[in-house]
């Protein structure tokens, strides 16, 4: 009877450790629960700043994306207008040298043509002076016939001073024709001599 007493007694001290340990232990996990929450929401709301900040720094990086490719573009486009407007002017400057160039051979082409038609008029005048030269040659061969003719009937003379005679006045005929040819001539190249230097 005494053993049952202290097993009795012993009993609810024993259930009061199970209780007690059993308290500690679901209030030790309730702690814990908390603080898993708490870190929980900690580490959400890390993650969420984390988020928050790289969007931040990607807006930041399209931002400056976008700055630089504008002002890349605004570069090209101030360097293709620099291109374009040295191109305009020595297409521009080319242009002025080909109109000069033309100006001078449509110059070179008019003096040449006065000088092929001066040329033309002084064939012309030179073929018919030759022509007049060559009926004046047959006037004198038949003024020379008659006065030979002459003479021989005249004067009675040998046939050899007769000869003699009208040779040295042929001669001198000869020598006023060339002087005059001489002198025309000369005139002829004074005035191209001065229409080429106009």
């Amino acid at each position: 009877m005494g053993a049952t007493v202290a097993q009795i007694i012993s009993l609810p001290a024993a259930l009061l450790s199970i209780v007690t340990f059993l308290l500690g232990t679901a209030l030790a996990a309730m702690v814990f629960q908390m603080i898993a929450k708490t870190k929980a929401k900690t580490f959400e709301q890390d993650l969420q700043r984390q988020i928050e900040g790289a969007k931040r720094e990607a807006e930041n990086i399209i931002k400056s994306a976008q700055i630089d490719a504008a002002a890349e573009s605004i570069k090209k486009k101030e360097q293709f207008t620099g291109e374009a407007n040295q191109i305009r002017a020595e297409l521009h400057e080319t242009e002025m040298r080909l109109n000069k160039r033309e100006d001078v051979l449509e110059r070179q082409a008019d003096l040449l043509q006065r000088r092929e038609e001066a040329l033309k008029q002084q064939e012309k005048e030179v073929n018919r002076r030759l022509h007049n030269t060559g009926n004046k040659e047959k006037q004198l061969s038949t003024l020379m016939a008659q006065q030979k003719n002459q003479l021989l009937k005249i004067t009675g003379m040998a046939v050899g001073e007769a000869k003699e005679l009208l040779l040295k006045r042929l001669e001198d005929e000869c020598e006023h024709e060339m002087s005059g040819l001489i002198a025309r001539k000369v005139e002829e190249a004074t005035e191209t001599a001065n229409e080429k230097r106009r």
